[in-house]
């Protein structure tokens, strides 16, 4: 049941992203509500999403196809991210089967300190949440 409610709001989204994108449409021609321009340009929408050739990035100077500019930084990044993926499983591995073969007398003071470490994102928030609510309610005068 997730999946369908997921699936539909998924293309609810779509067709709102669709319906913003023609509104401009609407008041085209100085008339108030132009039905005949916002279907018609929600047929050129269709044509041009549906031709990947007509996908270009704009700037000032110049207008590029979408797909080949973009898919250098895709495979740039999709390195990256696999690379360091691949390095965060096998650290894991490493580390947990590492432990696993410690001692029990060393175990144990790791298992502390890693247990401050885990503690330590949480205090950091607690203490910005703090440092801010006083700082708001300094520049409210309440303080």
């Amino acid at each position: 049941m997730k999946i369908v409610r997921f699936f539909v709001y998924y293309i609810l989204g779509a067709a709102g992203i669709f319906i913003i994108s023609l509104a401009p449409a609407l008041f085209s021609g100085g008339a108030f509500f132009n039905l005949k321009a916002f279907i018609s340009e929600g047929k050129l929408l269709i044509e041009s999403l549906a031709d990947p050739s007509q996908w270009v990035y704009e700037t000032l100077r110049q207008t590029e196809p979408l797909i080949p500019y973009l898919w250098d930084l895709y495979l740039y990044s999709m390195t990256i991210f696999v690379g360091a993926m691949a390095i965060a499983v096998i650290a894991a591995l490493l580390l947990a089967f590492g432990t696993f073969l410690l001692l029990v007398m060393i175990k144990r003071p790791l298992k502390k300190v890693l247990g401050l470490l885990e503690a330590f994102p949480d205090l950091l928030l607690a203490f910005c949440l703090q440092l801010f609510s006083f700082g708001f309610l300094n520049k409210q005068k309440f303080c």
